[in-house]
């Protein structure tokens, strides 16, 4: 009766072990049904927002060129809100990064809203608070210190690497690559960087490039 029993015994294992394998197979076929869909809605979003921003630049562009909306005309504006102006436009700056919108779109506005001291003034405030804001935010729901968006690319992910053993330098370079990018600063919430290194490296990293983009949109105006 015992070889018969071992026999049994040896037929169950084998079966769980096809039903294990079974199961296994049937998880990665699930898991690689939905990653597709998942990053096909993320593709759609990006290029929503990307027909949306490109749709309003577009449109500026055009009524610029058409003498509908001049530098003059939007100081005035401006000049007729007062004190309100700048807090606006730094609100917008801060709630377009959250929508996705490019930072330094609004940097060249500054620009030509408030002429280039006034707008390397507001840009450079509006980009440290566009930095920050998504951090702080992260970094106070968040519930553990793992995941978010991590870079893909070599020079980007060479630097992310970097956070443990020399987080100033590598917020520095990460900021000099992306610049206002929301993403970097959720991302960096998410780590174990100090939140006043995290200051100090965008303060740092966004002084030349707020100077760049002032300077060259300045030359265009």
């Amino acid at each position: 009766m015992r070889p018969v029993q071992c026999e049994h015994a040896a037929m169950s294992s084998e079966d769980s072990e096809d039903s294990e394998d079974a199961a296994d197979a049937a998880d990665a076929a699930d898991a690689r049904a939905v990653k597709p869909r998942g990053a096909w809605r993320f593709t759609l979003r990006h290029a929503i927002l990307a027909v949306l921003a490109l749709a309003f630049l577009g449109g500026a562009a055009y009524l610029w060129r058409n003498g509908s909306i001049t530098s003059e005309g939007i100081r005035a504006w401006l000049e007729a809100l007062g004190w309100v102006a700048p807090i606006l436009f730094i609100g917008a700056f801060v709630g377009g990064g959250f929508v996705g919108l490019p930072g330094v779109v609004f940097v060249i506005g500054g620009v030509y809203a408030f002429g280039p001291w006034g707008g390397l003034a507001l840009g450079y405030g509006g980009g440290m608070l566009s930095t920050f804001t998504p951090f702080i935010i992260a970094r106070t729901l968040r519930r553990d210190r793992t995941g978010g968006w991590r870079p893909k690319q070599k020079l980007l992910a060479k630097a992310f690497a970097l956070l443990e053993t020399h987080p100033f330098r590598a917020i520095v370079v990460l900021r000099l690559l992306v610049w206002y990018s929301p993403p970097l600063s959720y991302a960096l919430a998410m780590t174990s960087v100090p939140t006043r290194i995290y200051v100090a490296a965008c303060a740092t990293s966004l002084v030349p490039v707020t100077i760049a983009v002032v300077a060259i949109t300045a030359q265009l105006a």
